[in-house]
């Protein structure tokens, strides 16, 4: 299990930073200001404190929803700080690291902002931005994240388990007041693929993977469940495409290098996400 959940990810950012290290013609590209912005080097985009802070409501829904799937095909997620304690403890020194961090970097008010989703881009701020621009892609993800456990049957107790993780996206997406922009946005629709496609490569293939590979394919039977999740995730994945289609990549996106570009630079702003959702999944199994 270790090997899915470190392995695929660190090979995904080791190949990204031979990509950018041919993009940017040097293989030292702590100094190299690789984000799209063009304003942070590679160190500043792996720990960009602040931008973690916008994503932390949406990396939380997605440990919950990974952590339904293992509890669901009864696989136990292991243990590496022993009692669980010692696990959250982990988990909120990470936290108290970032708010520290991104507290030093942009300021308490700035931090509370990206926190609380009024930052759709370091410049561009509104009620609920960033919420409403992952909105689908989050909703994409999270179905994602469930499939494994819609496979099985699924108990009353579990059903309500993801009634209340639905319900709970559902009623943050209402605070956030997401509306239709959220899904016509050209901008935020591309930029969610995006989300979709680092979300996908960094965890739910190798936090998935282990699900199949520990409990093999004899127990798995699509129903109707499993079936309309992925006919929501094809349905959003297909729109994202047209969108795509349509759309203009280079005058939406903040950088004119392309899409590779764009993808691989992306996977180094979600290296706190990743470890943030890993440290959540292991602190829920060991407080259970």
């Amino acid at each position: 299990m270790i090997l899915f959940l470190l392995g695929l990810p660190l090979l995904i950012w080791a190949l990204s930073y031979l990509h950018l290290a041919r993009e940017f013609r040097t293989w030292d590209l702590r100094s190299v200001k690789i984000h799209e912005t063009g304003r942070y080097t590679l160190t500043d985009t792996v720990f960009y404190y602040n931008h973690f802070l916008r994503e932390l409501p949406i990396d939380t829904l997605y440990a919950l929803a990974l952590h339904w799937s293992y509890v669901s095909a009864g696989i136990l997620f292991p243990s590496w700080l022993g009692h669980a304690s010692a696990q959250w403890a982990a988990l909120g020194l990470f936290l108290s690291l970032v708010v520290v961090g991104s507290t030093r970097r942009v300021g308490l008010r700035a931090s509370l902002m990206d926190l609380f989703q009024l930052r759709e881009r370091d410049e561009l701020i509104s009620w609920g931005s960033h919420w409403q621009m992952h909105f689908l892609s989050t909703a994409a993800v999270i179905l994602i994240l469930i499939w494994p456990g819609t496979l099985l049957p699924v108990t009353p107790g579990r059903g309500i388990d993801v009634i209340r993780l639905a319900g709970l996206f559902l009623v943050v997406s209402i605070v956030f007041r997401t509306g239709w922009k959220a899904l016509t946005h050209p901008r935020w629709l591309l930029h969610g693929g995006r989300e979709i496609f680092t979300y996908v490569l960094l965890i739910a293939v190798p936090g998935l993977l282990p699900i199949f590979l520990q409990r093999g394919l004899v127990p798995f039977r699509f129903g109707a469940l499993s079936a309309a999740v992925l006919v929501l995730v094809g349905l959003i994945t297909l729109w994202t495409v047209i969108v795509y289609k349509r759309s203009d990549l280079d005058s939406e996106a903040q950088s004119r290098r392309g899409a590779l570009y764009l993808i691989t630079s992306h996977f180094f702003e979600h290296v706190l996400d990743f470890f943030y959702i890993v440290l959540m999944l292991s602190a829920l199994f060991a407080g259970a």
